[in-house]
């Protein structure tokens, strides 16, 4: 058990020994995490970050396709940090073609779902979608909207608990209506009206438990990095 808890969880990314089915991706996400802290790290001594960063995007998508996308994030990071996207938002040429690439993007998901692409087009293809929305005025203001940012702040709770409400409450409806009128359309409907106001009702529980959690490790971590500056040689 204790084996399973603090080691095998956190570094095999099968779906028979993830958490629970929905959070396979923990031990890829973790593992990014910590090369992304190394980068960072490492990035004050680096001549040249892009340079960097597209060499190490080159390399995994070869070799470790699942673990490039976290450096296309660093690289698109850093063109917000220096101002490139803007070039881009003041260039009426890419208005003019933000829709149709859109377009194109959407029919190359509809007609090769990642199913029958190799891990490399799934990551191109997901790129590609990060940049034209960085790149867009338009889709900026959407994805900045109140609605898409209270959204946002739910996405992962809902995608932590939704399971939770599928193997407790999901299943006990099913169980109760299956001896109580059986699962008719009316009855099947009902199960799901009631699962999804549920799993936003946890999501949003939360939330309001991890606000007040995150502000306070935010206050300890600074506190340990102030006393850490605090104590260095002048």
């Amino acid at each position: 058990m204790l084996h399973y808890s603090f080691v095998q969880v956190y570094i095999a990314d099968a779906v028979a020994v993830s958490y629970n089915p929905f959070l396979w991706t923990m031990s890829i996400e973790l593992a990014g995490s910590a090369l992304i802290f190394l980068f960072l790290f490492l990035s004050r001594s680096l001549v040249s970050i892009p340079w960097v960063l597209g060499f190490l995007i080159l390399a995994l998508m070869i070799f470790v396709p699942n673990s490039a996308g976290f450096f296309v994030g660093a690289l698109y990071g850093y063109a917000r940090h220096t101002g490139w996207f803007g070039k881009w938002h003041h260039s009426e040429i890419w208005r003019c073609c933000a829709w149709p690439v859109s377009f194109c993007l959407l029919l190359a998901g509809l007609l090769l779902p990642p199913t029958r692409l190799p891990a490399q087009g799934d990551l191109l293809h997901a790129s590609a979608w990060v940049f034209v929305f960085y790149a867009t005025p338009a889709y900026l203001a959407f994805f900045r909207s109140r609605l898409s940012r209270w959204l946002g702040d739910l996405s992962f709770p809902i995608y932590v608990m939704h399971f939770a409400v599928l193997i407790s409450l999901t299943s006990g409806l099913i169980v109760w209506f299956a001896g109580h009128g059986g699962l008719n359309g009316g009855n099947v409907s009902l199960i799901i009206l009631t699962s999804f106001i549920a799993t936003f009702a946890v999501a949003w529980l939360l939330r309001r438990l991890e606000i007040p959690y995150l502000r306070a490790l935010g206050h300890l971590v600074d506190y340990v990095l102030k006393e850490k500056a605090d104590t260095r040689p002048s």
